[in-house]
This record gives structure tokens, sequence and C-alpha cells, in this order.
């Protein structure tokens, strides 16, 4: 009996982590403080899923819209509502996110988004709604190739996609025109697309450890514009 039961504890304390066990990890104090300053960090918290209540962080839920109080003298202890900021910088990084949910359509104020040291395979079509993105880390995940939206995020300026498995980029590409950082090194390239030419704004662009022979006609007068590597 006792080894049955040394066996049961083993278990437990390799029990499986659960959506409710990610869900938790987004304590209130950690929405209040969102709110205060339009960032949240959830990097390194062994998510397996994004908390759902990320992706409507923004609105009140129905029982914070009955607590409501509406004098004008009244001063919550912990957050004034009419103050909230909206999410501008999400951190997930440093996690075991597989996917991400097309609710990130929600999240259109975002500017800033860090996922990089995760194991994605894929982004949802919803990326293409955050609209205001600057900065985009997907480095360090299992990504081969980007959505058609993604090619609509014309406001980046800096863009990670270091140690994946991209083997291809579309020419629309050179739609990204504020892009001035770039990193595609550590990928499975073996050309690129024209149109990155029109990438005028470029101060960095890393394309080592890549299988990558001769750079497309529109870019070679380009390399005297910004540091390249090519190792």
């Amino acid at each position: 009996m006792s080894g049955v039961k040394k066996k049961a504890n083993h278990l437990a304390v390799f029990k499986q982590r659960t959506k409710n066990d990610d869900d938790a990890e987004l304590s209130k104090s950690a929405i209040i403080s969102a709110r205060k300053t339009g960032r949240l960090n959830l990097s390194s918290r062994g998510l397996s899923s994004v908390p759902d209540r990320v992706w409507s962080i923004n609105e009140l839920t129905e029982e914070e819209l009955r607590n409501l109080h509406f004098e004008l003298d009244y001063e919550h202890k912990e957050e004034r509502w009419w103050e909230q900021e909206p999410l501008r910088a999400l951190d997930l990084s440093s996690n075991s996110l597989t996917a991400i949910d097309n609710r990130m359509r929600f999240l259109t104020g975002l500017n800033t988004l860090d996922l990089h040291n995760n194991v994605l395979e894929e982004l949802p079509v919803a990326i293409g709604s955050l609209r205001e993105l600057k900065v985009l880390n997907l480095s360090d995940n299992k990504l081969e190739c980007l959505p058609a939206q993604f090619y609509t995020l014309e406001e980046l300026c800096e863009l990670y996609l270091k140690n994946n498995y991209i083997n291809m980029l579309e020419p629309e590409i050179g739609n990204l025109i504020m892009l001035t950082h770039l990193d595609l090194s550590y990928n499975n390239l073996s050309d690129l697309p024209i149109g990155m030419g029109y990438m005028v704004r470029l101060v960095t662009l890393n394309l080592c450890h890549n299988m990558i022979k001769e750079l497309p006609p529109d870019m070679t007068n380009m390399r005297s514009k910004f540091r390249m590597s090519t190792c």
C-alpha cells in the first residue's frame, strides 16, 4: 500500500497544466496595472494558452459594470474606470504557446507585441487587425510562413523573425515601408522576393544563416543605405 501512495504523490507533482491554470495567471491586480499603464507582461509563466481575459482586457465585465460609481468625486481605491488606458504593449514571450487566438483582433491599440521563444507554428489571420503595431518579435518559434494578412501591417518599424523555419516571403513584404529593423536570420530562405527594395527606411537587415545566394535586383542598389548581415 505504501508503494501505491508514493506513486500517487509523484503523479500529483507533475499534474498536467490546464486552461484554468493559464487563465489564473492573469490576476485582478495584473489587469488593474495593465489598465493604468497600457502594458501587460505575462512572460515566462509556463503558459500553454493565452488567458481568455487578455483578449477583452479593454472591456469592463458585467460585474465591473454593476459596480460602477458615477459620482464625479468618487475615487475607487484600486482603479478609476474613466482613466483606463487601452492595452498598448503585450509580452507573452518565453512560454509554451502553440497558437494565438483570432480574438487578438480586439486589441487594435497594440503597438508592441512580443511572442518570442514560444512554439508557434502559424499566426492567426487576425494579426492583420493590429494596424497600429510598430514592434513585433516572433523570434525563436516554429513558423514556416506568414499569412497574407501579415503584410498589411504597414506601421511596423521593427520585425524580428530570427530562428524560425520560414522558407519564403511574399512580394507584399514590400508594403512594410516603415520597417527600420528586420531580422530574418536562422531561417530556411533560399531567395528574397522582388519588392523588398521598397523598404527604403531599413537601417539593419539580418539575413545570416539562410541559403540566399543572391539579392533581388531592386535591393542591390540599397546595400550602401543600411547595414546588412549575410554571413
